[in-house]
């Protein structure tokens, strides 16, 4: 039979990273316990309370010129646009090992939680799932949608063919379409494309 260590068979940095299962990976129980008290502090109720005091950014707006380079074709880690955007610089990542090309998270803008869905080139299929499941959490929670979109498009190549960038990317697609919340776009480059 197969031989496998606990971790590799169905641990937490496995299900974080690979299944996807895990939304949030924590290093211990007070990480734990913190991880959940910063999310349940972003997520709005039905009764929404006023919004939350407005911090500026940790990181100066004027840096996005230097963060977003001219040549579209030059990468860029979307969180650091994030940085500079959002109250506090303060942003909970949503399935951070997983999917990691696309970026989806809580945060605040001008006191109000917004989710948050960027990504650092063209979306693979892990990603496009990923980003499906955080748009209807959003889409439950009436939690607005702020998308930072520079892409290509979907990967493209055998390789993506059979690990399903047409069925994950659908998902994502009518995630989009059926959300009622508000949705904003911000184009920081391409925005055109199947890969």
């Amino acid at each position: 039979g197969e031989e496998a260590d606990e971790e590799t068979l169905g641990g937490a940095e496995m299900h974080a990273s690979v299944t996807g299962l895990g939304e949030y990976l924590a290093e211990d129980d007070g990480h734990a316990i913190a991880l959940a008290r910063d999310l349940l502090d972003k997520l709005p109720w039905d009764v929404m309370p006023p919004p939350a005091p407005c911090a500026e950014p940790r990181y100066a707006a004027e840096e996005l010129l230097g963060v977003v380079p001219a040549d579209e074709r030059t990468p860029y880690d979307v969180r650091e646009v994030i940085a500079r955007l959002v109250d506090g610089s303060d942003f909970l990542e949503f399935k951070a090992s997983y999917g990691a090309d696309t970026v989806c998270g809580h945060a605040r803008l001008h006191g109000h939680t917004v989710g948050l869905i960027g990504n650092n080139g063209p979306i693979q299929p892990q990603g496009s799932t990923k980003a499906a499941q955080f748009i209807q959490l959003c889409d439950q929670s009436g939690t607005p949608l702020v998308f930072l979109q520079n892409t290509t498009g979907y990967m493209v190549g055998a390789a993506a063919e059979q690990a399903g960038a047409i069925k994950h990317g659908s998902k994502m697609i009518q995630a989009v379409a059926n959300a009622r919340v508000p949705k904003f776009t911000i184009v920081l480059g391409g925005s055109f494309g199947a890969g």
